[in-house]
């Protein structure tokens, strides 16, 4: 990782976790219903659901520290 992310990290005193099956499910499953609204030819749909396009949950955990979080 470039140094000048991992100083940003300590700064906020973040932590990366790791990846897991299920976040890269979830992600899959949103990019799939993106395309079979798509793919179907229900422009309608395409149109509604266009603006949630940029609501994709990308498969990075960051989270501030905190006694909440797992260490």
């Amino acid at each position: 990782m470039p140094s000048l992310f991992l100083l940003m990290l300590e700064t906020f005193n973040w932590q990366i976790s790791p990846v897991t099956s299920y976040t890269w499910l979830m992600t899959y499953l949103q990019i799939a219903a993106i395309n079979y609204y798509t793919l179907s030819g229900d422009f309608q749909e395409v149109a509604r659901h266009r603006e949630h396009n940029m609501l994709i949950v990308m498969p990075l955990n960051v989270y501030k520290n905190s006694s909440s979080n797992p260490s």
